[in-house]
């Protein structure tokens, strides 16, 4: 699957995953940040359209937040800015209803 093209975002550094742990399964959303600064929340379960956009990181959180999701730890960065092919950070989920999942 892949954005819409009037959703699409153009030149994006990274990537983060927010769950809604209170659902069974968790329900994911997606938050892609954009050069120059902008970032996007996408719904993976509704063709990536984006459900909310700012040009303010903490408002994203702050709205995302108000609806109870939790951010996986870390980041996956756009092969453009990675220093390694590979580089990825460790994503841990918490909820005390899922075991801990850890990448390595």
């Amino acid at each position: 699957m892949s954005f819409p093209e009037q959703d699409r975002p153009v030149n994006w550094k990274f990537f983060e995953i927010w769950a809604d742990t209170t659902a069974s399964p968790p329900y994911i959303l997606m938050v892609l940040g954009e050069e120059p600064e902008y970032y996007h929340v996408a719904d993976p379960a509704d063709s990536y359209h984006t459900i909310f956009s700012s040009q303010s990181y903490d408002e994203v959180r702050l709205w995302l937040l108000e609806d109870e999701y939790e951010k996986a730890e870390g980041r996956v960065f756009a092969e453009s800015e990675r220093n390694t092919p590979l580089q990825y950070n460790q994503t841990i989920i918490h909820s005390d209803s899922m075991p801990e999942y850890v990448s390595h």
